[in-house]
Formats: C-alpha cells, sequence, structure tokens
C-alpha cells in the first residue's frame, strides 16, 4: 500500500521539475526575443525531456492516490479518479500540510507555464509573419517597391 508520505515526494519532484520546466520555457522565449537559435534548440530538448518525466511523475501521482483513496471507505462507490485535494482531506498533521502546498505550488507553477507558453506562441507567429512579409519583399512577390525609381 502507498503511503501520504510517497506522495508527497512524487509531488515535490513533480513541483520541482516544473520549476526546471519554466526555466527552459523562459529561456526559450529569451531566445526567441534575441534570436539566440543555439539557446532555442537547447531550450526546446530541455522541455521536451522534462514533460516526458512530468508525464511519468503524473502516471505515478494517479497511481499513487488511487491506491491511497481504495482503503478510504468515502470513496468505493466514488466514480472518477479522486484528487490530491481528496487526499489532503483526509490526510491531517504535516504531510496534509505538506500535500496542500505542494499541490498550490504546482499549480501555480502550471499557470506560469501556460501563460509562458502562450507569450511564446505569440512570438513565434509574429516572427513567422515577418519572415514571410521579408521573403515576400525579397522574392518581388510584393507590389511594394524596394527602393524609389526617382533616385
Amino acid at each position: 500500500m502507498r503511503t501520504a508520505e510517497q506522495l508527497a515526494d512524487v509531488l515535490q519532484t513533480e513541483a520541482d521539475v516544473s520549476d526546471e520546466l519554466l526555466n527552459a520555457m523562459e529561456r526559450k522565449q529569451e531566445s526567441l526575443i534575441y534570436f539566440k537559435a543555439d539557446v532555442m534548440a537547447d531550450a526546446v530538448d530541455r522541455e521536451r525531456s522534462l514533460l516526458n518525466r512530468m508525464r511519468d511523475l503524473e502516471l505515478e501521482r494517479v497511481t499513487i492516490v488511487a491506491d491511497i483513496v481504495s482503503a478510504l471507505p468515502a470513496f468505493k462507490d466514488k466514480r472518477g479518479g479522486a484528487t490530491v485535494s481528496d487526499v489532503v482531506h483526509y490526510v491531517g498533521g504535516n504531510t496534509g500540510t505538506r500535500l496542500s502546498e505542494l499541490a498550490q505550488r504546482i499549480k501555480t507553477v502550471g499557470l506560469r507555464v501556460q501563460h509562458t507558453n502562450q507569450q511564446n506562441r505569440l512570438l513565434l507567429d509574429s516572427s513567422a509573419r515577418f519572415i514571410k512579409h521579408t521573403l515576400r519583399i525579397l522574392t518581388d512577390d510584393n507590389a511594394r517597391q524596394l527602393v524609389d525609381k526617382t533616385i
């Protein structure tokens, strides 16, 4: 039987990986702004690695939560999965507090990751529009004149 302490350890690791993911995304954002392709490639590779780690941790978390609540009478008839918040309800003391704090930390970082991802998407879209516009000018696919003929 898995314990709430094991769940707290997984959440701690998940929170740490979430922080690393946010840092990688911020590095990618900086590389977009300052045109550093080598930094972007490293940041994207790091993101992929961290996202795979997050997926594995999430699966482990779901398994532990299901194992913990399987022993609780209140969840015998509950359909669907239980959450960390459900476990916090039944776990008291320092472990319950730690679980609650870690869950909140992960949620907060998750929101920051979403925001940073949205900003990065806007930067990429803007860059793509700029490149398309520049290519149209350079390939005569645009009606505008590059040089005034009166010069």
